[in-house]
């Protein structure tokens, strides 16, 4: 996002709320703290909004793992506007409970699954 500060003004506008000087909001966000999603520790990496690319994930996930991902998300992601192909070839979805330990593991995940291609042929 290029301008966060002026997109929460505009998300305020769209709620009704009576937009804030960019200064007034700086301030605000200043006091929370932020992390990175995947870190479940108690530590925080900062105040504030995060300078950090967007898309800094790109650079810890493999091809392999991008594949899945589009294989699991990529019908869904076409339908909403989003372009993009997989640099590997995912292994099919079912492949996937070969990885996967545990019979609850398994059963959760096929639940999963399930509900997502039931959600694409919705969509």
């Amino acid at each position: 996002m290029d301008n966060p500060l002026q997109r929460l003004n505009e998300i305020y506008e769209f709620l009704g709320v009576k937009a804030l000087s960019e200064d007034e909001l700086r301030g605000r966000l200043e006091t929370i703290p932020y992390k990175k999603t995947n870190d479940y520790s108690s530590e925080m990496e900062g105040h504030g909004i995060s300078s950090k690319a967007k898309d800094r994930w790109r650079d810890s996930i493999s091809s392999e793992q991008e594949g899945l991902i589009w294989a699991i998300t990529g019908k869904t992601a076409q339908k909403l506007g989003y372009s993009g192909t997989p640099g590997t070839n995912p292994p099919h979805l079912f492949g996937i409970m070969s990885g996967v330990v545990g019979i609850k593991k398994k059963l959760v995940l096929s639940i999963k699954l399930l509900f997502l291609a039931c959600f694409e042929r919705l969509i």
